[in-house]
């Protein structure tokens, strides 16, 4: 009896460590930095734009600062390699909006673990107005700033979205 019952802890444990997550290993955070439903005319089309140093997020910060819709929720820290803009596109009327969604993001390998290979996943939600009911109609650009915390080289940067929105993955530079 204590024979099998060391068997099955030991076949436990072994196949524990064989299922276990690829990220484990791998440091990585995403927060969110800003949300807004008026990004403005840079974001007409659904897409995606990496902002890749301080320069860049500072000049797109002080557009953002200009227009007093957009929420900040965070800052940007000195580890961030930068910061992702998600954005819905121009939409015809309120309640579009785009926030992390409830799974965690992870890191996609796809073959040699190098950094042209590393593709960060950040599944996203997306919620549009309810059919048939009442919305206010007036032009919105919908968009989030996600902050990308890593300590790996991360090649490239996918969304993925519980609607029909879909957006390439950016290389990031």
């Amino acid at each position: 009896m204590k024979t099998s019952l060391v068997i099955v802890l030991i076949l436990s444990a072994a196949l524990l460590g064989c299922a276990s997550d690829s990220n484990s290993s791998a440091h990585f955070n995403v927060s969110t930095v800003f949300k807004s439903e008026y990004c403005g005319p840079a974001s007409s089309n659904p897409g995606l734009n990496w902002l890749a140093g301080p320069e860049q997020w500072q000049a797109y910060q002080k557009r953002l600062a200009a227009d007093p819709r957009v929420k900040s929720e965070g800052v940007v820290s000195e580890n961030s390699k930068g910061v992702l803009v998600v954005s819905l596109g121009q939409q015809t009327s309120g309640g579009y909006g785009i926030d992390l969604g409830p799974q965690a993001p992870f890191i996609e390998i796809d073959g040699a673990a190098n950094r042209e290979t590393r593709t960060l996943v950040i599944p996203m939600t997306v919620t549009e107005p309810k059919p048939g009911g009442m919305r206010i109609t007036v032009m919105t650009q919908p968009c989030i700033g996600l902050a990308i915390v890593s300590d790996h080289e991360i090649g490239f940067v996918k969304v993925l979205s519980n609607s029909a929105t879909a957006f390439e993955a950016i290389r990031i530079p």
